[in-house]
């Protein structure tokens, strides 16, 4: 059941094909937040986009969130369609009780926001099991043990959210 939706559109108009979700039997990376420009979702799907051919096997990068008709800056479909970018999935806004057989699924949490005071969703996401990529500020910075637990990054920092996805 697609949930996810394109700018001015309604929930499930974002769908795919069967043959579209085989890289989800591979690496499978996860980011959960609304669609506010803090987020820096542009920049982690150009990151993934960028990072992709670096990875030894098939990967994909499911996005969940974005409030169905809430968004700032550009949309990340907009971003996927922009860049080309393959293999990038909008799961849609799911509620809290559903998010944890998503987390379940994945692989690595990647939560590129600069501005987190405390980054709840990545302690959910690690509590699940999944290490978590996060900006080097706030919430994350004291959450996350870099190399142990997951990494943390520089805020706003293109290529170094490249690397640590690798």
């Amino acid at each position: 059941r697609p949930q996810g939706w394109l700018p001015g559109a309604e929930p499930g108009s974002v769908a795919y094909r069967p043959e579209d979700l085989v890289p989800l039997a591979g690496t499978v990376l996860l980011s959960a937040s609304r669609f506010t420009e803090v987020k820096r979702l542009p920049m982690l799907i150009e990151a993934f986009a960028t990072a992709r051919p670096r990875f030894e096997g098939p990967a994909a990068l499911v996005i969940l969130g974005g409030y169905p008709g809430e968004w700032e800056g550009e949309h990340p479909a907009e971003t996927i369609r922009r860049i080309g970018a393959r293999d990038v999935f909008l799961a849609g806004w799911h509620p809290h009780e559903e998010l944890p057989a998503f987390f379940n699924a994945g692989d690595l949490f990647v939560h590129p926001s600069p501005n987190e005071q405390f980054g709840q969703v990545i302690v959910e996401a690690m509590a699940c099991g999944l290490p978590a990529i996060a900006a080097a500020r706030g919430g994350p910075a004291h959450i996350l043990e870099d190399g142990r637990t997951g990494w943390l990054i520089p805020p706003n920092a293109p290529h170094a959210l490249q690397d640590a996805i690798v």
